[in-house]
């Protein structure tokens, strides 16, 4: 065992501070005659130990945890209140909740929906041709553009201009810059062209997005379901001016309404898609590229801001202040009993 050893054991023996320890180490190497050995340079002598690094790093963690816990806290809150809520939420909608009834009650909407797949599924168009299939179209495109006024007008002009109307038109102006959203409907034909001259409106295309879904299955499917219910509905009128039986009759007008029902969702359902094929949805949001101002309703919004994540935190530490006082002494009893113990029998 080394000198430097001995000496760094028989100063842990005496529990000296650190600063002690260096003090001893010195003053037996000089009296030894023997040159003090330097010590080592590591991270934790030259920053940790710094009294004003840690004051600082403590100052600025309490600081953070200060501002920063009252939102985590309050965040965590809302989250797990939203959840009890989301759980605790029954969403009735008049079906016992037994499972034997839902199933009973269930059953004809599944056989239903499975019907319905089944019937487009067999009814599946492949005999018309690409160029000539129905498709549901609907667009979004975002431009920067010079003035939002301006383009604003262009865009109903070319509206008009195609066949199409517009849906949706909202726009303001303001200091030197302006927002702008439209929604308009064109001519599936049109589609094309119309997303073709928006470009060219724009200083620069921001984003563009088109979706097409072939509904022409659907179509076809729709088709052969109203031809085979108006066949049923032409057979059940028949045969009920040619009954006699009146229980027959009776059970016929039940069918036949049933049939006139499901022909007008049928046909209601056929306009949808023709609207749909024949007319294609375009989204368009406008930026006039300008600076942003600050403006006083801005800084007052500011203020208002800041002013209730103030509150936040000043409520949340008087509630855990108002908690502390009530709990700390029952909690902190026990601890100050012990160590009160271990000094007493430090001393002994």
């Amino acid at each position: 065992m080394n000198t430097n050893s001995t000496i760094n054991n028989l100063a842990k023996q005496y529990d000296p501070d650190r600063l002690q320890r260096k003090r001893i180490k010195n003053m037996v190497f000089t009296n030894l005659n023997m040159e003090v050995p330097e010590p080592k340079q590591n991270l934790f002598d030259l920053i940790i130990m710094k009294n004003k690094f840690i004051f600082g790093t403590l100052t600025i963690a309490a600081v953070g945890i200060f501002i920063g816990l009252p939102f985590i806290a309050s965040n965590s809150y809302r989250m797990t209140d939203l959840e009890s809520t989301i759980s605790s939420e029954s969403y009735d909608v008049g079906i016992p909740a037994t499972s034997s009834v839902q199933k009973n009650v269930l059953s004809p909407v599944m056989d239903t929906i499975a019907e319905v797949f089944e019937r487009n599924s067999e009814n599946e168009d492949t005999e018309t041709p690409e160029q000539n299939r129905a498709k549901d179209k609907d667009g979004e495109i975002s431009l920067k553009i010079d003035d939002v006024n301006q383009t604003v007008d262009d865009i109903y002009e070319l509206t008009s201009n195609v066949g199409g109307y517009v849906v949706n038109s909202d726009s303001s102006k303001y200091n030197n810059g302006g927002r702008g959203y439209m929604i308009i409907r064109v001519p599936s034909d049109k589609f094309d062209f119309t997303i073709k001259e928006l470009r060219a409106m724009a200083t620069e295309v921001l984003s563009e997005n088109i979706n097409i879904v072939d509904i022409q299955n659907e179509i076809t499917a729709n088709e052969n379901n109203l031809t085979e219910l108006r066949k049923d509905l032409d057979a059940k009128l028949a045969e009920l001016e040619q009954t006699t039986d009146e229980s027959r009759k009776a059970q016929l007008d039940i069918e036949i309404t049933r049939l006139k029902n499901q022909i007008e969702i049928y046909e209601a359902e056929a306009n949808e898609l023709s609207e749909r094929a024949s007319f294609t949805t375009i989204s368009i949001t406008l930026d006039e590229d300008s600076e942003e101002v600050i403006t006083d309703d801005s800084l007052t919004e500011a203020l208002k801001d800041a002013w209730a994540k103030t509150q936040t935190i000043l409520l949340f530490w008087a509630k855990a202040g108002i908690w502390i006082g009530l709990v700390l002494p029952a909690v902190a009893l026990p601890i100050v009993v012990i160590i009160v113990a271990r000094k007493i029998l430090k001393r002994k």
